[in-house]
């Protein structure tokens, strides 16, 4: 591309792959939960959930006074999953949030899903997906 590196001869696939990674630049420098938050790990909390495979997903929290994220990753190249990420009560306490409301989880990326849940969360994820979920 005579050395323009605009994506003029990008493919659409590598196009859409280009898109995702500046979307996760951009909402990584906007990001105050994921730029100067706290990290919960949710994988001990996770050990028996329901459709939980601790050996393909990992799930945590990203949190700060202005922002609350889950984070969840499957890394089967294969698979798709769906499962419910369980939030302990110690996790909503860090958070300063309650354990006993229900909370809207808003999906960042993909689907811009609204997902609800009361200590927990059912969510779906693609093979190789992640789910970048905004708690309020």
């Amino acid at each position: 591309n005579g050395g323009q590196f605009d994506g003029g001869k990008l493919t659409e696939n590598q196009e859409k792959l280009r898109q995702f990674y500046q979307q996760i630049t951009q909402r990584v420098n906007t990001s105050d939960g994921i730029r100067t938050g706290n990290l919960y790990d949710l994988q001990e909390a996770n050990t028996g959930s329901t459709g939980y495979d601790q050996e393909r997903l990992y799930s945590y929290l990203r949190y700060s006074a202005k922002q609350k994220l889950l984070i969840i990753c499957n890394f089967d190249k294969k698979k798709s999953t769906k499962t419910s990420v369980q939030i302990p009560a110690e996790a909503w306490q860090k958070m300063k949030l309650s354990n006993t409301q229900t909370h809207s989880f808003a999906d960042l990326f993909r689907t811009k899903a609204k997902l609800t849940g009361k200590g927990s969360v059912s969510v779906e994820l693609p093979p190789l997906g992640v789910r970048v979920l905004e708690i309020s």
